[in-house]
């Protein structure tokens, strides 16, 4: 074992991922192409201490 497991009850409760829901990503994307916005995108590697 390497000491990184986490066991549900125990360590945490729950747990949730920072996204935005479909619709508000569907919303910006149709706001950024009608006013011919550039849109980038970028992936964050993120760790927990």
């Amino acid at each position: 074992m390497r000491g990184y497991r986490q066991e549900e009850g125990i360590n945490f409760k729950e747990s949730f991922a920072p996204v935005g829901r479909i619709e508000a990503i569907r919303i910006f994307l149709a706001y950024a192409a009608r006013k011919g916005f550039t849109v980038y995108q970028i992936d964050v590697n993120t760790a927990f201490l």
